[in-house]
């Protein structure tokens, strides 16, 4: 993980060619991973290995966000990830109490759709006007 950061921060990134390449190696080593457990016990080797290269992979397109409105909301997503990974078990559990049952008796897929999408909205409102600051107050109370 830290070699792919020094990549990303210095510019490094593979061609796109490779890129798809990579990425298609890292899918066929997850259902390899999956499809022969027994053969692979190492979680490194099953999950690390192959996201890993999928990152790598997503390094030869970060210039399209820009230009693309899909691309930036995932990017938006990717920024709101450790509010995501903390904030997602307490919404799923307000969704459920609030809305689950109605929701359920419509479609237990809307019911997803929903937790999906107000996990999204919660957590990047979190980032935006909680972790994004106070991180950059902490970064600057720490050159000073």
């Amino acid at each position: 993980g830290m070699i792919i950061g020094q990549m990303a921060l210095s510019g490094v990134k593979p061609g796109r060619g490779l890129a798809v390449v990579l990425a298609a190696a890292a899918l066929g080593l997850l259902w390899f991973a999956h499809a022969n457990l027994n053969l692979v016990p190492d979680r490194v080797l099953q999950y690390g290995l192959p996201a890993a290269l999928l990152v790598i992979a997503a390094l030869a397109f970060n210039d399209i966000v820009a230009d693309n409105p899909v691309a930036r909301l995932l990017t938006r997503l990717g920024d709101a990830s450790y509010a995501i990974y903390i904030l997602h078990p307490f919404v799923l559990r307000g969704v459920a109490v609030s809305l689950g049952l109605a929701l359920t008796r419509i479609s237990p897929w809307a019911y997803v759709l929903a937790c999906l999408i107000i996990i999204c909205i919660v957590s990047y409102a979190a980032w935006r006007w909680f972790e994004r600051p106070v991180t950059k107050a902490l970064q600057g109370s720490r050159t000073s």
